[in-house]
């Protein structure tokens, strides 16, 4: 046994296959993709069938058990590659396999594992021939090889109509695989004439997996190419709908925060028209009184009355000035240095009435630092938690001393704090939470 560069040109060619052959299988078992697992199945045929060979004419091994088993694997080899082949020429022109290409394949792959059966195929035999390439040792095939061979042609032949069929009717690189399937039906053809000592010389059919097996790869690469177009048209179009989400979400936000100022603003309506009627009433009884008065009373009287109007007055201004500022339309924060005292003074005037009717509020003014805030911002956010500080007291017992409110202000860190703290028998989890919510979403 003489070791030849041809030996070492056949054996890196199969190595070369196998290779490929397990990369590919073993991606496209695991995506489940079909063109993948084809290319698997022919370069690992296609490279055990080249080592198979590469000790027949490649090396010229005269141990005739050696060859024997040699020959039965490349005849394994042959009807499994011929089996994927036929499967991928339909998933290749994108129809599902019919019976027939079911019968044809599995009609290829009985006849390879008939060739593992000792000397069904395969005879006892080996032939040596001396080539103009070298010492050639190939064992004897018998006459059911040769009727298994017109067997295998005649797949082949089948296969090859199909894609000249479907190329005539236009189909995408059906041409280039008639054309591969024809190179490689040639060279089966020259290995039967060698293997039965019809013709003599170097086995070509190295070539023809070759051939096969670039075609199919370059369907791979043309898929990969395709499915990398489909996943960045589809990761735009998810980006596109995040985005379309993410802004529903921010107009969401925006149209809950809407209604629940809504929400607020009935309530204060109502609290203000309450308000506004004590003040109203001093003035029109003052205004009654003066004018029954006005030139019989004495001056100090009138000057008490004047001096009531003047108080009722400005508790109705500060009322409405109060509700001007919670109700100011912003779009963006105006931050200025004010005083956090009068702003928690402003939102229990706007939802006084309210607070006397739900609980105790327990409040005294402090004096701390000026603070950068948006007043406005700052007014809606108490008037929220005061609100849903009422809705936790839904029997409204203003005389029970459980239902209180409490609001401390105090400087800690350099940060000024507000805490609204709830207690009572009759306030509610869900009640407090309501509260929290408010203040988060401000």
């Amino acid at each position: 046994m003489t070791l030849t560069p041809l030996f070492v040109v056949f054996v890196a060619s199969a190595a070369v296959e196998i290779i490929l052959g397990v990369v590919a299988y073993s991606v496209s078992f695991r995506a489940k993709w079909v063109f993948g697992r084809h290319l698997g199945g022919l370069s690992l045929t296609g490279g055990v069938y080249t080592l198979g060979n590469a000790f027949s004419f490649a090396l010229g091994v005269p141990d005739d058990l050696i060859l024997r088993w040699t020959g039965a694997l490349n005849w394994l080899m042959a009807g499994l590659h011929v089996s994927v082949w036929v499967y991928h020429c339909h998933a290749q022109l994108g129809s599902p396999p019919a019976r027939w290409v079911q019968y044809l394949s599995a009609t290829s792959i009985a006849l390879g594992v008939l060739g593992l059966v000792p000397d069904l195929c395969v005879g006892s035999k080996v032939v040596v021939r001396n080539t103009p390439v070298g010492i050639v040792t190939t064992p004897e095939l018998t006459d059911v090889a040769q009727l298994m061979g017109a067997v295998w042609v005649a797949i082949m032949a089948s296969v090859f109509y199909f894609y000249v069929k479907a190329a005539w009717r236009g189909s995408s690189r059906a041409m280039e695989h008639a054309a591969a399937l024809g190179v490689f039906f040639m060279t089966v053809l020259h290995e039967f004439a060698l293997s039965f000592g019809i013709m003599h010389g170097m086995t070509s059919i190295q070539f023809g997996f070759a051939v096969v097996v670039f075609v199919v790869l370059r369907d791979v690469i043309i898929q990969l190419l395709a499915d990398s177009d489909a996943l960045v048209a589809l990761s735009a179009s998810l980006s596109e709908k995040v985005n379309s989400q993410a802004r529903h979400l921010v107009e969401s936000k925006e149209q809950l925060l809407r209604a629940e100022r809504l929400s607020a603003l009935g309530m204060l309506a109502t609290n203000v028209g309450r308000e506004l009627n004590d003040p109203l009433a001093v003035i029109l009884a003052s205004s009654h009184w003066l004018k029954e008065r006005l030139t019989k009373s004495d001056p100090n009287d009138i000057g008490g009355a004047v001096e009531d109007i003047l108080q009722a007055t400005d508790r109705a201004d500060r009322i409405v000035r109060d509700l001007q500022v919670f109700v100011r339309e912003t779009d963006e924060p105006r931050t200025s240095s004010s005083n956090v005292t009068e702003v928690i003074e402003r939102s229990l005037r706007l939802v006084s009435a309210e607070l006397r009717r739900a609980a105790h509020v327990n409040w005294t003014p402090t004096t701390v630092p000026e603070a950068a805030i948006d007043p406005q911002q700052l007014t809606q956010a108490l008037v929220n938690v005061l609100v849903h500080a009422c809705h936790a007291f839904p029997e409204r017992r203003a005389a029970s001393t459980e239902a209180r409110i409490e609001i401390r202000v105090f400087e800690h860190g350099g940060d000024i704090q507000v805490l609204v703290d709830v207690s009572g028998d009759s306030a509610t989890a869900n009640a407090e939470r309501r509260a929290l919510d408010s203040t988060a979403s401000e």
